[in-house]
């Protein structure tokens, strides 16, 4: 599987040069997630098993390439995909998850991809504040929108807009998800 990877050096935090990676959680991982919207969505991941949806729709995908959509109590399952192509699918939302890789997606890989790799983090970098209990490092982008990023992955828990009205907001945040809700399709 492919890893995202990027390392940057956010420049002095009380005295201290702080270094971070964006390389997303690749396995038993549960993020839950408001959106600009206001549409809660969430993603949980347990070897090769995606379970993900949103306020009007929930999936599972098994790492045998099995895909199933639920339509009210009843799972049904879906044969439009190749196995192949449900697994490369999974795999998509490993390699930038899209509420995680806020930050990396829409503006770091951009910029520092025409920077020649050469963007300065450290330009950009504006403090640190808890969020989930997390003391997550403040980023801005050229829109002058927040993002809150976990040091220990450079992945984004939340955004707020240049007014600072929330865009993005992680709700819930496992990164030792190791079992599976009742109720889910057969594995």
């Amino acid at each position: 599987m492919l890893t995202a990877l990027l390392i940057f050096v956010a420049g002095a935090v009380f005295g201290q040069t702080v270094t971070y990676n964006f390389r997303p959680p690749q396995n038993n991982f549960y993020i839950k997630w408001r959106t600009f919207l206001g549409n809660t969505e969430f993603h949980g991941y347990i070897n090769g098993g995606l379970w993900n949806g949103d306020s009007d729709r929930e999936r599972f995908s098994t790492s045998e390439g099995k895909y199933y959509d639920r339509d009210g109590n009843r799972w049904y399952l879906e044969d439009m995909f190749s196995a192949s192509e449900v697994r490369e699918r999974v795999t998509r939302h490993l390699t930038e998850p899209e509420m995680l890789g806020l930050y990396y997606t829409n503006f770091w890989k951009r910029y520092n991809t025409a920077a020649g790799g050469n963007l300065r983090a450290d330009l950009y970098h504006k403090g640190r504040e808890m969020f989930l209990g997390i003391n997550c490092d403040i980023f801005v982008d050229n829109m002058n929108s927040r993002y809150w990023i976990d040091p220990s992955n450079g992945c984004t828990l939340k955004m707020t807009d240049a007014s600072g009205n929330v865009g993005y907001e992680v709700l819930e945040y496992n990164l030792n998800f190791t079992s599976w809700p009742a109720g889910l399709p057969p594995r």
